[in-house]
């Protein structure tokens, strides 16, 4: 068959196998790479159309019912209130605990909102740190890739007395993203510190050693006040958990979660996955593209070989 490829298309090669390679590599690489895309979008496209089905929207329903069934259910729970002592005299003698324990609870208070932001600061830097190690990583590839490249294309321009220089180059800088992924690492590693309750000075331990005088102090405290005291430190509690149930948008499992998944659904789930369904189609049509190139390129080969029996077709 290679015998009937007129010898200016075998382009140097020896064998159909080789011509084959030689022609189709390129064209190939293209389809790998828009084959990677689409099996990108795909797995977007499965996510969102696992959303839109009734039953996930079913599923969010319920688990919303559940939360609010919930929210009702710790209402129920609320700690009575007790009223604060009103006796002057012992309002004299405790004035100077009660101050003292207001004043450790505004601490705490404090705190506790310094470790939730610490912990929200933590999960940032960890996720920049890791997106910046990926970047470091796909440069490298990208690296790889054009060195594999230039190594490909420099018989052929060196034939054509052009440089590879003069028709490729790759500047890659990666002086700013290992400066940032050094600050990344060392504030993470503040953080982490800052975070660890084994370690003195961090913030939970800190709020366990103010939980703990907290205690000593109430417990120097008249009956009255120490049933007062432990009211409030009920109420926290119960408000903490209340916070919790009702959540935010991004709080998984809580009420606003839900809410907010429910509100995708009804008002930006088509669209979203109407722009992906759009993306795989253009994706599809330059697939198809360049497999119909490759394609013609077999009809290249094989066209000496469909007109010998087209003019011989009774041999």
């Amino acid at each position: 068959m290679f015998n009937y490829i007129p010898e200016d298309k075998r382009y140097g090669k020896t064998n159909l196998e080789e011509l084959e390679k030689f022609t189709t590599d390129s064209i190939k690489k293209e389809i790998q790479q828009i084959a990677s895309e689409i099996g990108d979008v795909n797995q977007r496209i499965t996510f969102l159309e696992k959303k839109e089905t009734e039953s996930y929207k079913a599923q969010i329903e319920s688990s919303l019912a559940q939360r609010r069934i919930d929210l009702e259910a710790h209402k129920q729970i609320e700690p009575p209130i007790i009223s604060p002592p009103t006796d002057i005299e012992n309002l004299q003698k405790t004035s100077e605990v009660n101050e003292n324990i207001d004043n450790k609870k505004k601490q705490v208070g404090e705190l506790e909102k310094l470790l939730s932001e610490n912990k929200q600061e933590q999960n940032e830097v960890s996720l920049a740190k890791i997106n910046l190690e990926k970047v470091l990583t796909s440069l490298t590839l990208l690296e790889n890739e054009f060195s594999k490249t230039k190594e490909i294309i420099t018989p052929t321009l060196t034939s054509n007395n052009i440089t590879v220089e003069e028709v490729i180059s790759l500047i890659i800088k990666r002086e700013a993203v290992k400066a940032k992924l050094a600050e990344k690492s060392t504030k993470l590693e503040e953080l982490n510190n800052v975070l660890n309750p084994e370690l003195t000075g961090s913030i939970p331990l800190q709020i366990l050693e103010l939980r703990k005088r907290l205690i000593e102090l109430q417990n120097t405290l008249d009956e009255s006040s120490k049933a007062y005291q432990k009211y409030l430190n009920d109420k926290e509690a119960w408000t903490r958990v209340e916070k919790e149930i009702i959540g935010s948008g991004g709080q998984l499992g809580s009420i606003k979660y839900f809410e907010h998944e429910l509100t995708y659904i009804s008002s930006t789930l088509v669209e979203n996955l109407s722009a992906e369904i759009d993306k795989r189609k253009e994706l599809l049509k330059k697939l198809f593209a360049k497999k119909m190139d490759i394609l013609n390129s077999f009809k290249t080969f094989y066209q000496p070989i469909t007109d010998f029996f087209s003019k011989n077709g009774d041999i």
